[in-house]
């Protein structure tokens, strides 16, 4: 078989570019280093939740009473906790607790459809489901429902139980989307949960800054993992940012500023928004020590504009990583000067023990500057998918370069830069990421054919020019199917962020001369039978639909009324271009805050005209005021004349 690459350029890859080797810890479980930090750090604050602070000695006697009743009621190693949790100072209490017990932990969205939580809960075979305070449940499940702060809980002992796991015991499991239909669990042991965590510690310099984290990423994702670690296992605090500011970089700057926040790890569409309004309004940013972006790509102009704006304070890195290599695989810091001009940030050079290759379809090694397909190997490698074998033999696959090891093939398109840097190139199957979230389309298509009358499905990304892009749903049936009754449908299974926005009807999909679905042909979606779609009815919602056009890039005559802001393409720095818009449009002051109050043009519209018709309300009342009391001066002015 024919080889184009030299034994000079294997050489080059497999020990130059993936010299990674390190001599970390290998015999330690997460307790078991938490536990460490209480020692050390007992009296120090581990966790905040709305200014609700709670140190890291309270923390640890919470988790225990959590631990010492799973260990009571018959939980064992490896046995799957799951926990639903909004974000709470209960979260981290509940996730230390299960570590604590022995058993590995299994993050829940409490805003997921009911079907998709029961699908977790029993093809995850939880015998437990830790909830905190307010949650209700509403499925149909079999194991025993704990509240966190129950009082059975809360009357157990508050010292440190016996660690009685291994290194190679499971931590945590976290469902990903599933290109056949349902999530997949990915399997992560306490090996690679600790090999990830003293490569940050050693990258990063986490025992040389104090660790003041906001932790912003989803609960449900394996980035809060990797906050906890981060944070908890370096004597740091961990600060839980409250959702309804996530987007607004107003509210997150008085957060950094108040916490003294030293780490902050976003999507690119977080963290340039907020950094864009901290340089724009000159604002102090002595405390922060690293900026991360992360799952997500980010455009070479943002980072170097980060990087001319606060290169010489802190450092700014670009990192990446996938659930299956346990959260982080990689990250890439340069100066300005070494970035390329154009396209997408690399995603650098590979962690402590862990390892890059490219690969062609035969698993021949590719030199540098070769495109293909990027595998993922070394200590981070997950165990595999919980119950799915034939997938994790298809996904996990033997080492060629290294016997008994495995790598993962992530799906992505990469290439080595002469540098020994990693360049991420799209995608080579049908796993997409919208706004942050990966999502495998194979997913949405299985749910959309549970709809009695769709005979088939094809889910694509569309993209109009520079904007965000947004899920199309094509579907063949005898008859057009109202698009509320799909969503309606779909929403019963799958979460917001995986509904797609347009949906087409066709008699039958085009196909090549060849036969096959000739996918570059499917028409582009417009709003003309769209079930939701209502114009513009008065001046206040041309205006915003004009604005809100502009900022998402989108003809005016594909957007609703009734369309949210963040569902289509908005995000927190979208806003606050929407914001400088409708300040001059409306010759009103707009705040951030009226858009996720409002996320709709019609609610935003009707908002406005409500505040202006209260405003003058006001001013004739005030007006009615001052005419009454000129009347009563009047009078008494001329009785006193009278008198």
């Amino acid at each position: 078989k024919l080889t184009i690459i030299t034994e000079q350029e294997k050489h080059e890859i497999l020990e130059k570019f993936n010299d990674t080797d390190k001599d970390y810890p290998k015999d330690q479980v997460f307790q078991e280093l938490f536990e460490q930090q209480v020692i050390a750090c007992a009296d120090h604050t581990a966790i905040v939740f709305e200014n609700v602070k709670m140190s890291y000695d309270e923390l640890n006697r919470r988790a225990n009473q959590v631990a010492h009743y799973l260990r009571d009621n018959g939980v064992h190693t490896n046995d799957i906790v799951s926990i639903l949790s909004e974000r709470s100072l209960d979260m981290v209490i509940g996730v230390l607790g299960i570590l604590k017990s022995g058993a590995a932990y299994l993050p829940i969205d409490p805003n997921y459809p009911a079907n998709r939580i029961k699908y977790f809960l029993e093809n995850s075979h939880s015998s437990k489901i830790l909830i905190n305070d307010g949650l209700p449940i509403t499925n149909e499940f079999e194991g025993e429902i704990i509240r966190i702060n129950d009082a059975d809980i809360l009357s157990q002992p508050e010292y440190n139980p016996e660690i009685i796991n291994s290194v190679d015991d499971l931590a945590y499991m976290v469902y990903t989307s599933g290109s056949t239909g349902n999530p997949k669990g990915v399997m992560i042991q306490h090996k690679q949960y600790l090999n990830v965590t003293y490569a940050w510690r050693e990258s990063y310099n986490l025992s040389q800054i104090p660790v003041n984290l906001l932790q912003m990423a989803s609960f449900s994702f394996d980035v809060f993992a990797g906050d906890m670690s981060r944070a908890l296992l370096n004597g740091g605090k961990m600060v839980i940012c409250p959702e309804d500011i996530r987007l607004d970089p107003e509210s997150l700057y008085k957060i950094l500023e108040t916490e003294s926040i030293s780490l902050l790890e976003a999507t690119p569409s977080l963290v340039i928004p907020l950094m864009n309004y901290i340089k724009s309004n000159d604002l102090n940013t002595t405390f922060l020590k690293l900026v991360i972006l992360g799952s997500d790509i980010c455009k070479v102009e943002d980072f170097k504009t980060l990087l001319n704006n606060f290169g010489t304070s802190m450092r700014i890195v670009n990192s990446y990583g996938v659930t299956e290599a346990t959260i982080d695989t990689s990250y890439y810091e340069e100066t300005v000067d070494n970035i390329p001009d154009t396209g997408y940030v690399p995603i650098g050079k590979p962690l402590g023990n862990m390892e890059f290759l490219i690969l062609d379809s035969d698993l021949n090694l590719l030199p540098t500057g070769v495109v293909g397909d990027l595998y993922i190997g070394g200590s981070g490698v997950a165990k595999g998918y919980f119950g799915r074998e034939d997938l994790t033999i298809e996904r996990f696959i033997n080492n060629p370069f290294d016997a008994g090891k495995s790598l993962y093939k992530t799906g992505d398109l990469g290439r080595w830069t002469s540098d020994g840097n990693m360049e991420f190139l799209g995608r080579s199957d049908d796993q997409v990421k919208i706004r942050g979230f990966r999502i495998e389309l194979g997913e949405i298509e299985n749910a959309l054919l549970q709809i009695e009358e769709i005979k088939e499905v094809i889910v694509s990304v569309r993209q109009e020019s520079d904007a965000s892009k947004y899920l199309c749903g094509y579907y063949v049936s005898p008859e057009m199917i109202q698009e509320s009754d799909i969503i309606e449908k779909l929403r019963e299974n799958l979460p917001d962020h995986m509904i797609p926005y347009f949906y087409v009807h066709l008699e039958a999909f085009p196909l090549t001369p060849n036969g096959k679905i000739d996918k570059r042909s499917l028409p582009a979606p417009s709003m003309e039978g769209k079930a939701d779609y209502i114009p513009p009815s008065n001046e206040v919602e041309s205006i915003i639909v004009k604005a809100w056009s502009e900022v998402l890039c989108r003809s005016v005559d594909k957007i609703s009324t009734k369309d949210n802001f963040f569902e289509i393409g908005g995000d927190s720095m979208k806003t606050m271009q929407l914001k400088t818009k409708l300040n001059q449009s409306l010759d009103r002051a707009i705040s951030i805050a009226m858009f996720f109050e409002y996320p709709t043009i019609a609610s935003f519209a009707e908002y406005l005209n409500f505040e202006k018709e209260l405003e003058q309300s006001q001013e004739k009342s005030l007006e009615v005021i001052e005419e009454e009391s000129l009347n009563t001066l009047n009078e008494m002015l001329n009785l006193m004349d009278n008198d």
